[in-house]
């Protein structure tokens, strides 16, 4: 579905993995010539849209490394040049489906369980993948005119981030899932690391910003209690 961002020429588009459990969300952005891919999950139609494009490059970011945030790597690969860029914990992570958790998401899913339609039949094999830029701390990315911020945030996943663009709206990945506390008990996951470094960065996040999650819909800043 279309995605509204205030006072943005951006193309903006939401798609929902797995809506009746997970509701994992890829994020999907066209501006000129540049497509921008936030959190690629298996998903035909958003393989389908960036085809139809046609770009030269889809730059694409990856939250964390769990399996239900890069599901999708691969069939985006298979249809166009790609740079995925990451914190080097999460390339790290990645590589291997212990740590990016495909190993085990048959189980994770069975926990998630709910009567729901669309449940039954999902069958997620266990997967690697790699990244083309990766780094520590802070990386900048200058994106059809815009800015993109890139901060490394752990706590829910080792190979955390958020990133803000043009200090408007962040994609908060797991970190910070409205209406959710933070899930640190993963591996990789470290409640101390989410209380000591990410949760002060996000309350410093001004009340306007919007909030972009790893699932579920986003709202501003001002509706979230921190």
């Amino acid at each position: 579905m279309k995605l509204t961002i205030p006072a943005s020429d951006i193309e903006a588009h939401v798609f929902s993995w797995l809506p009746d459990t997970l509701d994992a969300r890829t994020y999907l952005f066209r501006h000129g010539a540049g497509v921008l891919c936030v959190d690629p999950n298996d998903l035909p139609e958003m393989v389908e849209a960036v085809r139809s494009w046609a770009p030269e490059k889809v730059t694409v970011v990856l939250t964390h490394e769990h399996f239900d945030h890069i599901s999708g790597l691969h069939a985006l690969r298979g249809q166009c040049s790609c740079e995925v860029i990451c914190t080097r914990a999460c390339a790290a992570a990645i590589e291997d489906p212990r740590r990016n958790l495909s190993q085990y998401a048959a189980a994770l899913l069975s926990q998630m369980a709910r009567p729901a339609a669309g449940r039954q039949g999902v069958l997620i094999e266990p997967f690697s993948c790699f990244a083309d830029t990766v780094f520590t701390g802070y990386h900048q990315i200058a994106w059809e005119k815009h800015q993109l911020e890139l901060y490394e945030l752990p706590g829910h996943a080792r190979g955390g981030l958020c990133m803000m663009m043009d200090h408007a709206l962040i994609f908060t990945g797991d970190n910070l899932i409205p209406g959710f506390p933070c899930v640190t008990h993963l591996p990789g996951g470290s409640k101390q690391a989410y209380e000591a470094v990410t949760l002060p960065f996000l309350r410093t996040l001004p009340p306007e910003m919007l909030i972009l999650p790893g699932h579920f819909d986003g709202v501003e800043r001002s509706h979230i209690l921190l």
